[in-house]
């Protein structure tokens, strides 16, 4: 399961949770779309504290969606991830001198709060 919502006027949350398929990536791809042709700077709180899996199709449509707007993904200044996922700490600390421009931030499950604030 997948949801993106507002958590404030320039910042916002995709909750990752369960196991993501490739109509999950579709309905993100719905939300996030308008989100990244906004006006920036905004800031954007992963959640993948309940993320069981992603299948291959799931996989494949996300890395089609996010390529296809990379030139908008620096409307998001900032960007935190919050799970107890060691992988997810690694894939941001390759990502964030690729995207110099977002500035990029892991946090554990207990640190929701401060993922929120530097969002």
């Amino acid at each position: 399961m997948l949801t993106v919502k507002p958590l404030a006027p320039d910042v916002y949350e995709l909750v990752l949770s369960a196991v993501i398929t490739k109509a999950d990536i579709a309905e993100m791809a719905r939300a996030l779309s308008p989100v990244l042709h906004q006006k920036g700077p905004l800031g954007l709180v992963v959640r993948a504290e309940a993320l069981q899996d992603l299948t291959a199709d799931a996989l494949v449509a996300d890395a089609r969606f996010e390529l296809g707007e990379i030139a908008h993904w620096s409307t998001f200044a900032k960007m935190a991830v919050v799970s107890d996922l060691q992988a997810f700490g690694a894939v941001i600390g390759w990502l964030n001198p690729v995207f110099p421009q977002i500035e990029m931030q892991a946090f554990s499950a207990a640190h929701v709060a401060e993922a929120e604030a530097f969002a």
